[in-house]
């Protein structure tokens, strides 16, 4: 007669029929959501420390409202040069992370400097960097959720856009809390670009993924495992 043995809960309630492949897809799927959540988050954090920070910007400049409207135009500009394009440049990279972590790195990276500079021409051309990253950002990231949802088979754009509207509150709120104390532009959009550098790991290589699945054990592979009854401390017969 076998003992009685006693494995993870998690294990018992795999279903027995699922194959390897699917495990794979499964923790493929969850690492790439976590991944995408924080692209969401970290641009939503961007965007609403930089709506938050135009006016300590307009005052740094000493600028009027005409010029100050024609900064976000060089914004908007970036954006969509960059939108318009950024999918086809997915297609044949084949990899929409790696241009979500590229995006993210030069909007943050030029939120950091925007404050370093004088000068209206040289500000509105770091500017139309920043919006150029951040649009690379924004449809790279949403191409990489739309991937995520069609793999999972679930609804998960909501999520993911609700991320970023806790960032833009996050962002907005950390800005404000920062001027209310003194803060200047510097450290406001200074900590906002380093939140969004700092909070974008690298996407992980494909090879190293397949490796790292093809070595991970599967549960599945062990002979006469069935779902846990109830009250019973048994999973093995």
């Amino acid at each position: 007669m076998q003992p009685a043995l006693s494995i993870p809960h998690h294990f018992c309630e795999l279903d027995p029929h699922m194959t390897g492949c699917q495990l794979s897809l499964r923790a493929l799927v969850t690492s790439r959501r976590t991944g995408c959540s924080v692209s969401f988050f970290a641009g939503g954090i961007g965007i609403g420390a930089w709506a938050a920070s135009l006016p300590l910007l307009a005052a740094k400049l000493n600028i009027d409202k005409g010029q100050l409207g024609a900064l976000l135009l060089c914004f908007a500009l970036g954006a969509i040069a960059l939108m318009v394009n950024v999918g086809r440049v997915s297609d044949r990279l084949g990899s929409s992370s790696l241009l979500s972590f590229g995006g993210s790195l030069v909007f943050g990276a030029a939120i950091i400097t925007i404050p370093v500079v004088d000068g209206l021409l040289l500000s509105g051309a770091l500017i139309v960097v920043a919006g150029a990253g951040f649009g690379t950002l924004d449809v790279s990231m949403n191409i990489e959720a739309a991937e995520i949802e069609r793999a999972s088979g679930r609804h998960l754009m909501s999520s993911f856009h609700a991320l970023f509207s806790i960032g833009n509150i996050v962002g907005a709120f950390l800005v404000g809390v920062a001027v209310t104390y003194g803060g200047r532009l510097q450290e406001c959009l200074g900590v906002a670009g380093l939140l969004i550098v700092s909070l974008r790991l690298p996407p992980e290589p494909s090879g190293a993924k397949q490796t790292r699945m093809q070595s991970r054990p599967l549960p599945t592979q062990t002979p006469n495992l069935r779902p846990r009854s109830t009250g019973s401390s048994e999973c093995w017969s």
